[in-house]
């Protein structure tokens, strides 16, 4: 009697992003046969992302540890592999996956990394984009908390969030690919890979307490 067992991935965004039940901007799921199981990925996203899917199978006739790269356009959907296990012989999978999202050759490369305006109609205060287990987000939060400075905190493990923090983030001019959190937006200017993450949130603590 074959035995099929298998396990759920988290799936991470363009930074690692803690499993919780939504979903998520990059799917892959399952489409079960007698005798094969098809991996899909579909790329929700409006950029073209690269997909790196890491598998370790047994009983399947391909190599127990396979790692696949594949480029995905926005709103595709792809065929990643076909497992196919061998007759009489017990299998099983589990997989990871990470991906990158591309930049447009269309647009632009952003002209400041440090903070570019954005069109957020009546918006003012502190917005910021923030990760579990990102030591530079805990940091900005409970500085900002500490001196009773209002800020929106939302966390990108929500989807909601995280597809919003990448519109802002294209509609600045970001070209794509990775960048170091928080993203902060103030005033309707969105910051992200800041170097000196304590002396900007000491400036941003002092001029709020001015106004």
């Amino acid at each position: 009697m074959k035995t099929l067992s298998y396990f759920f991935a988290l799936f991470i965004g363009i930074l690692p992003l803690s499993a919780i039940a939504q979903k998520y901007p990059i799917q892959i799921f399952e489409e079960k046969e007698e005798h094969k199981v098809t991996l899909k990925a579909s790329n929700t996203l409006e950029q073209t992302i690269r997909l790196t899917l890491d598998l370790t199978s047994e009983g399947l006739g391909i190599e127990k540890n396979k790692t696949f790269t594949q480029e995905i356009s926005a709103k595709e959907t792809v065929t990643l592999i076909v497992l196919e296990p061998q007759p009489n012989k017990k299998w099983s999978y589990k997989y990871s996956s990470s991906y990158q999202i591309l930049p447009d050759p269309s647009q632009s490369p952003a002209v400041n990394t440090g903070g570019n305006p954005l069109v957020l109609p009546d918006h003012k205060g502190i917005i910021v984009y923030t990760k579990k287990g990102c030591g530079r987000c805990d940091f900005t939060a409970a500085q900002l908390e500490k001196n009773k400075i209002a800020f929106q905190d939302k966390p990108i493990e929500n989807e909601t969030y995280l597809q919003e923090m990448h519109q802002y983030l294209f509609a600045s001019g970001f070209p794509g690919g990775r960048f170091s959190t928080p993203a902060i937006i103030v005033d309707g200017t969105i910051y992200y890979s800041i170097d000196d993450l304590p002396g900007f949130v000491a400036n941003l603590i002092e001029t709020a307490k001015k106004e």
